[in-house]
């Protein structure tokens, strides 16, 4: 009888751990999120993330593209005649964890190179005033990233398990925050750090009909000497390896491996429980 009211000690026990831990985990959860654009000087923007990020894991593509970009409420790039309304530059981790990176302007439209001017559209921008100024994130296809499944496959966790939720599905997914001001942000650049793999070529883009546009809410600082990756015509190579950390991905499967082990253990348990009940008539 000990047994027997251990057995259904133990299965009630599993059974809490299994409905409480182990529920489906949904897409939007599992995704790496853009969550803040901020403006820090005239040239230079942070990126915060929700977890660490990589590019092009797989090494398989030369994305994503990235660039300041002048919008309508669909996400879709505003041109002045032929020159399209979008500023690349140069993107360096900000720091060691590799949860944010530094945005630099190296790029000039329409007489336009500062990111002051662009928030303001200043010059030949002010007929465009009303319009979004925003930052990109577009997928550049390749095996590991296909277009119109809600991700831009080029950036991920450090494992290549997660991936950068889009805002706007399209043959090239793309991932657009709203820049804010914010001339008072911190940062040290001591820990500054070139980003491996992120290669692009600037001026290649094709403007793409978005299928679904989601919801989205939205000190001076030297660039620091560091290997860069930059969106010019001639892309970099990468030079350092990714800090490997663990991701949300990886941790998922942790997760839901334990799940199965615990259902396995309950079933036994029950299994034996009424054995022993079977035995005790």
């Amino acid at each position: 009888m000990k047994l027997g009211k251990f057995s259904v000690l133990l299965s009630l026990i599993l059974w809490i751990v299994l409905t409480t831990f182990c529920m489906p985990v949904s897409a939007e959860a599992s995704g790496i999120t853009l969550d803040r654009v901020v403006q820090i000087n005239d040239y230079q923007l942070i990126l915060e993330f929700s977890e660490p990020v990589t590019f092009n894991y797989y090494g398989v593509s030369s994305g994503p593209y990235w660039a300041i970009r002048i919008t309508d409420e669909s996400f879709a790039l505003k041109k002045s005649g032929n020159t399209n309304l979008q500023w690349p530059g140069i993107l360096t981790y900000a720091d060691s964890y590799h949860d944010r990176l530094l945005f630099t302007v190296t790029s000039t439209r329409l007489g336009i190179d500062s990111i002051t001017e662009i928030m303001n559209f200043e010059g030949e921008l002010s007929s465009f005033k009303g319009s979004l100024v925003t930052f990109c994130f577009e997928e550049v296809s390749g095996p590991s990233s296909q277009g119109k499944d809600s991700l831009v496959g080029n950036v991920s966790d450090a494992f290549g398990l997660t991936f950068l939720v889009a805002n706007r599905v399209a043959s090239s997914d793309g991932c657009y925050v709203k820049i804010e001001k914010d001339f008072s942000y911190k940062i040290d650049l001591s820990e500054a750090e070139g980003i491996p793999n992120a290669r692009v070529d600037a001026d290649v883009y094709i403007e793409t009909p978005a299928t679904t546009v989601l919801p989205t809410d939205t000190a001076e600082v030297t660039t620091p000497q560091t290997t860069q990756a930059v969106t010019t015509d001639a892309p970099s190579e990468p030079t350092t390896e990714p800090i490997v950390k663990e991701p949300v991905g990886q941790t998922n499967i942790v997760v839901y491996l334990v799940c199965i082990l615990l259902s396995v253990g309950s079933i036994v348990v029950i299994v034996l429980n009424r054995k022993g009940k079977g035995q005790s008539k």
